[in-house]
């Protein structure tokens, strides 16, 4: 089988634990995308956060963000997809009551990330125990704490609002929330569409219980070594860690 488009998730996948992408990981990019295969980030961050982590911005890559919320594709303009919270349930979320130790972050689209002065602010973790403000469109909301507290979190928003939002996570002790029937599958899906490529040519690449959708429905999906043993055992096929330039290995390996 030839294989036309390389999907990566980012963190605990493509990046080091330094949060960047290592020399082998780049030049193996780099020859992906001279071969001609799209090369796509498919990530819980937002298009800002995901952008920022290349040492080389212009690379003409695809981005599902946000858990599939938002979608660019390489060199796009405007996005291919943007699919936010209902805003009632949005603010329901920021505004609700939770354990004293959750944080709550918001994730707003990249039309709002490119009007502010300092994008980054807008990632910041709100203080235990706030009420920010919702300021527009949300794409995602994630609370981080403690896991024992952020499942019991989860098991009760999921109760009130599982007919209109996503739940999932890729790390303990954080909830990732999007809107219903948003997820790295359905991100990944239309880009692959539009560009033309069937499911059955896409490899797909990742580490958290936010990929397995999307590992499970590429043609070729890997599972990273680092990655929790339900994935593992779900996917099957594994490729090597992350810290151990494994996205570079297994294109290495495809592009021989």
């Amino acid at each position: 089988m030839d294989y036309s488009l390389v999907a990566l998730d980012m963190d605990g996948t493509l990046l080091t634990d330094q949060k960047s992408i290592s020399d082998r990981n780049l030049r193996a990019l780099k020859k992906a995308l001279r071969k001609g295969l799209h090369v796509v980030l498919a990530t819980a961050r937002t298009v800002w956060s995901a952008r920022a982590c290349l040492p080389e911005p212009d690379m003409p890559l695809g981005v599902v963000a946000c858990n599939g919320a938002e979608v660019w594709l390489p060199g796009g303009r405007e996005p291919l997809v943007c699919e936010p919270i209902p805003p009632d349930v949005a603010a329901a979320l920021v505004r609700c009551d939770r354990p004293g130790a959750l944080q709550v972050k918001l994730y707003p689209p990249e039309r709002i990330h490119r009007s502010l002065e300092r994008p980054e602010l807008f990632d910041r973790f709100h203080s235990p125990g706030a009420e920010p403000g919702v300021p527009g469109p949300l794409l995602q909301v994630v609370f981080t704490g403690p896991d024992d507290q952020v499942r019991a979190f989860w098991a009760e928003l999921e109760e009130r609002y599982r007919h209109v939002l996503t739940f999932t996570t890729s790390e303990p002790g954080r909830l990732e929330i999007t809107r219903h029937g948003v997820s790295k599958v359905t991100g990944l899906a239309r880009l692959a569409q539009a560009l033309g490529v069937p499911g059955e040519r896409v490899v797909a690449m990742g580490n958290g219980a936010n990929d397995l959708p999307m590992l499970e429905w590429a043609g070729l999906g890997f599972a990273m070594a680092n990655a929790p043993e339900e994935v593992r055992r779900r996917v099957g096929r594994i490729a090597p860690r992350h810290d151990e330039d494994g996205v570079a290995q297994v294109i290495e390996a495809l592009l021989q």
